[in-house]
């Protein structure tokens, strides 16, 4: 296994440990009900969801060849170009998955 991919992934994994227990100790300490602790969860996973694809775009620049980083051009970052993004964009999409549930459950109750 590509080490960047290896570090990519033990890294989403981390953060998601790490905004699943932000999540419970926000939603234990402000929430007064039910919906209101699953939109403190869906604002969690959105605020992951955008970490996350932050990370994916910092590792697809990284794989890019040093003469196209450095010039620093408006061109669209090659998001396929790099495993470990594409592995990082997963962990986003779960993540606005997670969002999408508790808003949606947030809004029923």
């Amino acid at each position: 296994m590509d080490h960047l991919l290896n570090v990519a992934f033990y890294e989403g994994i981390w953060r998601s440990i790490a905004a699943i227990a932000s999540a419970i100790i926000l939603m234990l300490c402000l929430s007064t009900s039910l919906s209101s602790a699953l939109m403190i969860a869906a604002h969690v996973a959105l605020f992951f969801t955008i970490l996350m694809i932050r990370n994916a775009a910092e590792l697809a620049c990284m794989s890019l060849p040093r003469a196209t980083a450095q010039m620093r051009t408006r061109a669209p970052i090659p998001w396929t170009g790099c495993r470990a993004s594409v592995l990082t964009l997963g962990f986003a999409k779960a993540g606005s998955a997670i969002a999408v549930a508790c808003s949606a459950g947030a809004l029923v109750l």
